[in-house]
């Protein structure tokens, strides 16, 4: 799902104004979103009092967002990404809607877990 998560932030990016830099703009951008969702994870735990909220500190919170973005860098180095892109070039009308559907699906329990987070 990674993966599949940076090839459409990839294609994004190649229709923005970021369009020269596409790669490392994903490469920036997922981890942000994946940051997004241990903050609201983290969030939520807390709310239900099975975890202490950790972000609390602007310390751990830039120290976290800058280790998923070196992780990133890490992860997606210019083989990967390139091989992510090729394998997902390629795809159906089929597979596209259903990574669509995927991808959709993301967002909507990102933002269930926020109305989650205000409700508890």
């Amino acid at each position: 799902m990674i993966d599949y998560l940076y090839y459409k932030m990839y294609r994004a990016f190649l229709l923005s104004y970021l369009r020269d830099i596409p790669h490392t703009s994903a490469r920036i951008y997922l981890p942000g979103l994946l940051y997004v969702n241990v903050l609201i994870l983290n969030a939520l735990l807390s709310r239900l009092h099975v975890l202490p909220f950790i972000f609390y500190n602007t310390g751990i919170a830039v120290s976290v967002c800058l280790l998923l973005i070196t992780f990133s860098f890490a992860y997606f180095s210019d083989d990967k990404s390139l091989s992510v892109v090729e394998r997902y070039e390629d795809e159906t009308d089929e597979q596209r809607v259903n990574g669509n559907k995927r991808v959709i699906s993301y967002v909507i329990l990102t933002l269930l877990s926020v109305l989650a987070i205000l409700i508890i």
